[in-house]
């Protein structure tokens, strides 16, 4: 074993065997003092146990990490703590792990935004979390890079970016985050004209749709809150009653407004139609069929279609439908 660090055996009074600490240690962290007046010798002696004891801490991370022993090598601590970190995954691949989707820390997941005639303002104190891990607050961010001026007759999506994403790129330049409000007329933000409820728009877990901002002609703005939670989910049952379509059918329709910052999913979903009344019938077209589903960010829309041939009369004074699903996202 190398004599690491140490004095060395050439010197005068060492020895190999570490000497009993006498030092009585109190509550409060001491310092070192340096000696201002010879005669009086007011300086902090620096007494064996307290070399010994530093000696000691750095002996035990270098020998510990299993660095090569070289009292010629000045790296030799600087390499025990590279090696501590080897393995250990970074805040950047941590976050990416994690698959949450951005939650806004507010009530109702939605942040409170200030509009007025031309303009709208993120408000202060708002807090949300990147994949579930690290929390921003719309206070680290400046006013002014909180608020949008708008313009009359437009739609606009506003977001919000962690370090590194989107318009929060580089990292550096925006390490609390960055804010954007985008005209879905804008070349750029949608190149190919898209529909702005198109799922291209979605939010995703690197990038956070706040809400959807629509302006009138007197640049008044409206403001449809997007809820973001790390999950979303919604079940309906519905009921209602159909109406004649002609030819003995019968539809009933429904819509579910979600307003979710991405297309959910359709977990289950299935209707039906039945009479109260029954009567001698027989199907002639298709019974109990949903038909016309739609979905996107802010609602779902569907029909149930039924067509029987009934005894003359038919049974549409006792006919009812009703719908029942569940959505996430």
């Amino acid at each position: 074993m190398t004599d690491l660090l140490g004095p060395a055996g050439s010197t005068p009074n060492v020895t190999t065997e570490r000497p009993t600490d006498y030092r009585i240690f109190g509550a409060d962290d001491t310092w070192i003092k340096d000696c201002t007046d010879p005669v009086a010798k007011d300086g902090t002696p620096l007494i064996a146990p307290f070399f010994n004891g530093v000696l000691a801490q750095i002996r035990r991370a270098i020998r510990g990490m299993g660095v090569a022993q070289d009292n010629a090598d000045d790296d030799m601590l600087l390499k025990a703590i590279q090696r501590a970190s080897t393995g250990r995954v970074s805040e950047a691949d941590a976050l990416l792990a994690q698959q949450a989707f951005p939650h806004m820390l507010t009530p109702g997941n939605v942040f409170t935004i200030t509009a007025s005639v031309g303009q709208i303002i993120i408000a202060d104190n708002q807090s949300w979390a990147w994949r579930g891990v690290k929390l921003f607050n719309t206070s680290q961010v400046a006013l002014s890079d909180r608020t949008f001026p708008l313009l009359p007759n437009k739609t606009y999506h506003l977001w919000a970016y962690p370090p590194g994403f989107g318009d929060a790129t580089p990292s550096a330049n925006y390490p609390y985050g960055r804010y954007a409000c985008k005209d879905v007329q804008n070349v750029v933000y949608n190149p190919t004209a898209l529909p702005e409820e198109n799922e291209a728009f979605d939010g995703t877990r690197d990038a956070m749709l706040i809400a959807r901002i629509v302006t009138n002609g007197a640049n008044v703005p409206s403001i449809t809150y997007l809820p973001n939670r790390a999950v979303l989910y919604a079940s309906v049952d519905l009921a209602t009653v159909p109406v004649s379509i002609g030819n003995n059918a019968y539809q009933a329709s429904y819509s579910v407004t979600l307003n979710w910052p991405r297309k959910p999913q359709m977990k289950s979903g299935y209707g039906y139609v039945y009479t109260t009344s029954p009567l001698t019938a027989v199907v002639s077209g298709g019974a109990n069929r949903v038909t016309s589903e739609t979905l996107t960010r802010y609602g779902f829309a569907t029909s149930v279609f039924t067509d029987w041939d009934s005894t003359p009369g038919g049974f549409g004074a006792g006919l009812v439908s009703e719908y029942r699903g569940a959505f996430y996202a």
